[in-house]
């Protein structure tokens, strides 16, 4: 007999922690830190919408930028031109960072941002 016991804990996350743990027949918990490399695809629904500015980020989407995403070009490459309406220079990525990419919590802990559909 296995036994697979999924905790939900919500945090400080707008999605809810997800931990597995597995037990055997004597309801030991078993070790799966073998299988810490494999990845495993996760879909979360989002608890609250409200504090994405979601119309923002589709905005930027629509143009090909991901506003969760800090690894995005957007956000390192000096070369990825951007203005926004306002001005016609180019907006520095500091400015980018700060005013832009929205510095939410995603995905629980040993969690990999992919993409937000």
């Amino acid at each position: 007999m296995l036994q697979i016991n999924m905790a939900n804990e919500k945090g400080n996350n707008l999605v809810d922690q997800v931990e597995y743990q597995i037990f055997d027949e004597n309801n030991d918990k078993v070790d799966i830190s073998v299988y810490d490399t494999i990845e495993i695809p996760i879909e979360y629904k989002i608890n609250d919408m409200s504090l994405l500015k979601l119309n923002d980020a589709l905005n930027y989407k629509n143009i090909g930028v991901d506003v969760f995403n800090l690894k995005h070009d957007f956000f390192n490459d000096i070369c990825y031109a951007y203005s926004d309406n306002d001005t016609s220079s180019d907006m520095v990525l500091l400015d980018r960072f700060s005013d832009i990419y929205r510095n939410v919590s995603l995905f629980g802990e040993g969690c990999e941002y992919q993409l937000f559909n």
